[in-house]
């Protein structure tokens, strides 16, 4: 296994990476924009960041084809989602766990998932908000 310093988007291009904090651990740090879970922040720190949708990741030849996937991005699943069709038809990728706001998914998330043949398998809500923690595997 191999972790890539990178992040996934909707395609290949260059941006800026705004962390919310320096603090170990800490969340809701965001790419394009300083902006996380519909809030505007002051970044501690900006990062150039090369983008590419998982799509064109997994098209390397160098690149192992990944059969669990985890997605917690803070608010931009569903461009990653909605640019990841290849990944989610290949059948050996088995399993997707994703952290789905449901007021931003509007369902779509779901959806595309499921048109792929995966199904949902367990729900942990995350707090007393519309957040949560979806496992899917390839039914």
């Amino acid at each position: 296994m191999v972790a890539y310093a990178f992040a996934f988007a909707d395609s290949r291009r260059a941006s800026k990476f705004y962390l919310s904090s320096g603090i170990p651990g800490s969340s809701l740090h965001s790419i394009d924009k300083p902006e996380s879970d519909r809030n505007t922040f002051v970044p501690y720190h900006v990062q150039g960041v090369l983008l590419e949708s998982m799509d064109e990741f997994v098209r390397d030849k160098d690149v192992e084809f990944p059969n669990h996937i985890k997605i917690d991005v803070d608010g931009v699943e569903k461009m990653i989602v909605s640019n990841m069709s290849s990944v989610l038809a290949d059948k050996r990728l088995n399993s997707l766990m994703i952290e789905i706001e449901t007021v931003l998914s509007g369902g779509l998330i779901e959806e595309i998932i499921g048109r792929h043949g995966f199904k949902e398998v367990m729900r942990e809500q995350w707090g007393d908000r519309t957040i949560y923690n979806v496992l899917y595997v390839r039914g």
